[in-house]
């Protein structure tokens, strides 16, 4: 199939196939020509050229319609965390000082507080550290600007007070805001 669809004659770096081995296997070797594994827990075949940039050379509608339907449900079962962080970035940037609960940036981004996540649970994060890490990312960016004092910083960014910004920052980055502007000034 992937010669029907890119012209080109793959090379396999390893395939699995779950089902048990069959007493010809010797046919598999010859027509894989690498190794093969049976009873493994899914089928796959791992191509190693061409890669994912190959042209698609068929002009058969309904390989296309095929492919299309394929790459489109990709996308819709793969969680996308990078564009969720930036977006959640983007609505935090609005107002720095009052960041929103989960509840009101799901609403922002017009999906459910559910969805949200188990979006960010899919990618490893939590809506409390993409919170934490923009804080952290913007409070650096304020005190290497020299413009705002650590005080400053602490109000802006919604803390109740600069001792409680002071041990966020020590808890991010294991130093002291203090230590943090010295080293940076050296």
């Amino acid at each position: 199939m992937v010669k029907d669809i890119t012209g080109i004659k793959p090379i396999l770096g390893k395939v699995s196939l779950a089902y048990p081995e069959p007493p010809h296997r010797s046919r598999y070797d010859e027509f894989c020509r690498c190794p093969v594994e049976f009873d493994a827990p899914k089928t796959i075949f791992r191509v190693l050229h061409p890669d994912l940039d190959a042209s698609v050379q068929t002009r058969n509608q309904e390989m296309f319609s095929i492919c299309a339907e394929h790459c489109r449900e990709v996308m819709r079962s793969a969680p996308n965390s990078n564009r969720l962080r930036e977006q959640l970035r983007e609505i935090f940037l609005a107002s720095p000082g009052t960041l929103p609960n989960i509840k009101e940036a799901s609403v922002s981004l017009g999906i459910s507080p559910i969805t949200m996540h188990r979006q960010l649970a899919a990618s490893g994060k939590s809506y409390q550290a993409i919170k934490d890490q923009f804080r952290f990312d913007l409070s650096r960016e304020y005190l290497l600007s020299g413009h705002m004092s650590s005080k400053q910083v602490a109000y802006f960014l919604g803390f109740a007070s600069p001792s409680a910004f002071a041990r966020a920052f020590k808890t991010w980055s294991g130093k002291t805001v203090g230590q943090f502007i010295a080293e940076v000034s050296e």
